[in-house]
């Protein structure tokens, strides 16, 4: 080991430059093709990921045209009857019709409440006030409804 650092320094200093300068411009050389490698691989990545964002731009657009599109049907209410609800649960007792709706009087049982509450909504029709009490052991609801506007 003593031999090559006294050969290393039996060199002239011009000789010892040129190996320092070599040496120092291979381990650059080396550094740089590890960083190239790198930058290759974010290049890259970031092509990915934006591939990936024009298809999620693309599935959002397609889904909000198959929201947005009119050529779905509109829903066609059913035309609304008081006789409609004369059913075993419910017996229909009274109705008056007004001109914007009308007031309904029914004895339902209580498995047919939440179901008249659909059909209603179903036939076009706002519950404006309702009003539910005990006669003995049955019950009587009055509905005052109204018709849902169009526009």
């Amino acid at each position: 080991m003593i031999t090559l650092c006294d050969r290393w320094l039996a060199q002239s200093p011009r000789f010892r430059l040129v190996c320092w300068c070599g040496w120092m411009l291979s381990l650059i050389i080396a550094v740089l093709q590890c960083l190239s490698a790198t930058r290759q691989q974010r290049v890259m990545q970031q092509e990915a990921l934006s591939q990936q964002r024009t298809v999620v731009q693309a599935q959002w657009r397609n889904l909000y045209l198959l929201v947005a599109s009119p050529e779905e049907p509109e829903e066609t209410l059913a035309a609304f009857s008081p006789l409609r609800f004369q059913t075993p649960l419910v017996r229909l007792l009274h109705w008056q019709p007004s001109a914007l709706g009308g007031e309904m009087t029914l004895k339902p049982e209580w498995d047919g409440i939440p179901p008249m509450f659909v059909q209603l909504a179903e036939q076009g029709m706002n519950v404006n006030r309702f009003s539910l009490s005990a006669e003995g052991t049955e019950l009587l609801l009055t509905l005052q409804l109204e018709r849902l506007n169009d526009g």
